[in-house]
């Protein structure tokens, strides 16, 4: 499935089982592929998304300079688009970076 950042960005985002909402966020230069098998293992427990970063797996890249606030606006709006207030962030590497930005944008 795709949504649309308010900055623009296509994000791809893959959204599989019930309960608590858990986000995967991938690391540099990985794609949401790296969760499958925890994806496949926890969906009969909890909500799994997980998203490819602009520019990685199948988001497309945009033209613009792109900082760790930017993917952290990317994963609030995806978010806000599924009606999710709140959700457990997990990420590796430069996804933990982005778990960090996303906490400070959105306590």
């Amino acid at each position: 499935m795709n949504i649309s950042s308010p900055t623009g960005a296509q994000i791809h985002y893959t959204d599989v089982g019930s309960g608590l909402p858990v986000v995967l966020l991938h690391a540099f230069p990985l794609s949401s592929a790296l969760w499958r098998a925890q994806m496949t293992t926890l969906t009969d427990r909890f909500r799994m998304i997980a998203p490819d970063l602009r520019g990685f797996g199948n988001s497309p890249p945009i033209p613009l300079p792109q900082s760790l606030d930017d993917y952290a606006a990317d994963v609030i709006a995806l978010l806000d688009a599924l009606g999710i207030e709140r959700a457990v962030v997990a990420g590796l590497s430069m996804g933990g970076y982005i778990a960090f930005a996303i906490l400070r944008q959105a306590p």
